[in-house]
């Protein structure tokens, strides 16, 4: 949490200004622990940088064709965002 989520320094000395933003971190730290077990195994094992590369560095355009929207990227990018939609798609939210 300290390196991937900002947890490893402060953002200024009053200390509810500090508890809230490492409230944040914790917050994005656990919703990226849920993320991670909807990634593919490969993707699975790494840090938030590394998935922040592959995922959201994407090279992507989109596309608006008469009424539709496309996006077009890369064939190795497409079978990644096709498993990880997939993956959303099956997913199911433990129960509160």
């Amino acid at each position: 949490m300290k390196l991937d989520f900002g947890g490893d320094t402060l953002p200024c000395s009053d200390f509810n200004a500090n508890a809230l933003c490492f409230l944040i971190s914790a917050l994005s730290y656990n919703l990226f622990a849920l993320m991670r077990q909807l990634l593919p195994g490969e993707l699975a094992q790494h840090r938030a940088i590394t998935i922040r590369w592959c995922l959201y560095g994407m090279a992507a355009k989109v596309v608006k064709m008469g009424r539709q929207l496309f996006v077009k990227l890369a064939e190795r990018h497409r079978m990644l965002l096709e498993q990880v939609l997939i993956a959303l798609k099956a997913f199911e939210p433990p129960p509160i």
